[in-house]
């Protein structure tokens, strides 16, 4: 797996609209946010570590996920171009996201990134 410092100075288009992300900065965390849709790209490890940040949930401006966005299927890593698997959570509610099975990072529709912090 490739570790997230491979990627660094790397910035990434949406996988979802394609348009370019905006890195943000939270707790010493940087993270790729699309101002379009609302999506937010995790390199590996970044989300275990917004865990451990006050209010990383504010970083998800999205109040809820576009629905077409959400079924869209064989959405490419903007990292390594591996396709995105899905990755679902029961709890607390049901839940959808894409994960890279190749570099490790995982992406969230705007909405979902905040549900998952709070869900722990």
């Amino acid at each position: 797996m490739l570790g997230a410092g491979h990627f660094a100075e790397y910035l990434v288009g949406c996988p979802k609209c394609s348009a370019a992300m905006d890195v943000v900065e939270h707790g010493g965390v940087n993270i790729d946010r699309c101002g379009n849709c609302g999506g937010i790209w995790l390199d590996y490890l970044e989300l275990e570590r917004l865990r451990e940040v006050p209010n990383a949930d504010q970083l998800d401006l999205a109040t809820d996920v576009d629905a077409g966005f959400d079924e869209m299927v064989y959405v490419e890593c903007p990292r390594c171009f591996s396709i995105l698997d899905t990755e679902e959570l029961e709890e607390p509610e049901s839940l959808r996201f894409e994960v890279c099975r190749t570099c490790g990072g995982s992406f969230f529709d705007g909405g979902e990134l905040s549900k998952v912090l709070k869900a722990g």
